[in-house]
């Protein structure tokens, strides 16, 4: 397992094993890395050219640019001892009508798909699960299942999908009471952990903030990516969003599909949010820009992926890839076991408190058994004596050996023989 952020090494020569930081792809089976052809060391995707067209042997095509290089023996680590392919596109030319510059500080991508000989990239077997903290900041790979990072064994939902993890048949997306069919049979879903919205097909996009302004349940600006909102409500009355495929529902919270906009007025009745929503076009440019492969595809983004934790399967076979998600547990069981340990210490003391309190109230309270004895007073008289008309208390000698005789023995002195 790996932490997403630092995303591992690539060797480009059989001498050289310096790490670099390279990103993960959840819809491509290719690897690919920058040349020194670009002319500066990261991976920048915005246009530009720097080959021999004749020299080009092959075009992989991801949500957000098209790459075009050549195919070539490099080895790239994610784990050692899980995951190594032993051959990348070098690329050498990238064409994107986006402005944005995907893929910043990164010297490539590691393309997690199983497609044709990716399958062998994985050592053991072909499974792998993604777990992201509540915020995104960060996460981990695990080239299997950790159950304990989900709140239940059972899977909230699970998806089919194909060797570059792609799912169909996604119906409808849901909202309160505002429901959109999708006609279009073809609309498929990814997962990306690289964007920070959950990307629609623009016409789905501007069909879903329309009906939501119609329905009052909010009112949305027109912008197209990460519209700005006014809500009249309590923020945890908000519904969830959802998007069903086949017969099962992914349920995404409002802490998950949103956050509340900076400089809100406590007074008022509404609340600006912004929605981590984005409308997707080949006709657009900066961030909603998409390429025509993508151009129907519903992207979810890393919100999305850290309220689920995700397990990629791919162990049954091609004809039977799934995509698990579970719920996941964001909770710090090593502060719950500290407070469950020190409540449980606290409960300890005080039994042993109340224990040891009633063992000395028996102790100072105990008395012997003093049948076919006489008691102290019928022996010697403590008190008043009507007959001599004063009081009188017995010598300090008859005193001791009263209590010698008849008082139990102290449990801090031995009784004498």
């Amino acid at each position: 397992m790996v932490n997403y952020r630092d995303f591992s090494k690539f060797v480009s020569e059989p001498d050289t094993s310096d790490d670099y930081p390279m990103l993960i792809s959840l819809h491509t089976s290719t690897t690919l890395l920058s040349t020194s052809c670009l002319g500066f060391s990261y991976y920048n995707c915005s246009n530009f050219t720097c080959y021999d067209p004749s020299t080009s042997v092959s075009t992989v095509t991801t949500p957000y640019f098209t790459a075009t290089g050549n195919i070539a023996n490099a080895e790239v680590y994610l784990d050692y001892s899980y995951w190594v392919s032993h051959s990348a596109l070098l690329v050498s030319q990238c064409e994107s009508k986006g402005s944005d510059k995907y893929g910043t500080g990164a010297y490539g991508v590691i393309g997690l798909g199983v497609e044709g000989i990716s399958g062998n990239n994985f050592l053991n077997s072909t499974l792998f699960s993604i777990y992201l903290e509540k915020d995104a900041s960060k996460g981990m790979i695990f080239f299997g299942f950790d159950s304990s990072k989900s709140q239940k064994v059972a899977p909230n939902a699970t998806l089919k999908a194909d060797q570059n993890w792609n799912v169909t048949g996604v119906s409808n997306i849901g909202f309160g009471g505002v429901l959109i069919n999708i006609i279009d049979n073809n609309t498929s879903l990814i997962f990306d952990i690289n964007t920070d919205a959950i990307g629609l097909p623009l016409e789905l996009y501007q069909n879903f903030t329309k009906s939501v302004n119609k329905e009052k349940l909010m009112t949305c600006d027109e912008k197209i990516s990460l519209p700005s909102c006014s809500y009249s409500g309590k923020i945890e009355d908000l519904p969830d969003f959802n998007i069903t495929i086949g017969d099962q529902v992914l349920e995404i919270p409002p802490e998950f599909y949103m956050r509340i906009d900076e400089g809100n007025d406590d007074d008022s009745e509404e609340v600006k949010i912004t929605l981590f929503l984005r409308g997707l076009s080949t006709e657009e440019t900066d961030d909603s820009y998409v390429t025509e492969k993508y151009n129907n595809t519903i992207i979810l983004g890393y919100h999305v992926m850290s309220y689920y934790y995700v397990l990629f399967d791919a162990t049954q076979g091609p004809n039977n890839i799934k995509i698990n998600l579970f719920i996941a547990d964001h909770l710090d069981h090593t502060v719950v076991y500290i407070v469950l340990g020190s409540i449980g210490l606290c409960i300890i003391l005080s039994v042993l408190f109340v224990i040891s309190v009633f063992c000395c109230s028996s102790r100072r309270y105990k008395t012997r058994d003093f049948k076919g004895q006489k008691k102290p007073h019928e022996g010697k008289q403590i008190g008043h004596n009507k007959d001599k008309g004063h009081d009188y208390m017995s010598k300090s000698e008859d005193l001791h050996k009263i209590k010698q005789e008849y008082m139990p023995p102290s449990p801090l002195r031995p009784e004498s023989d």
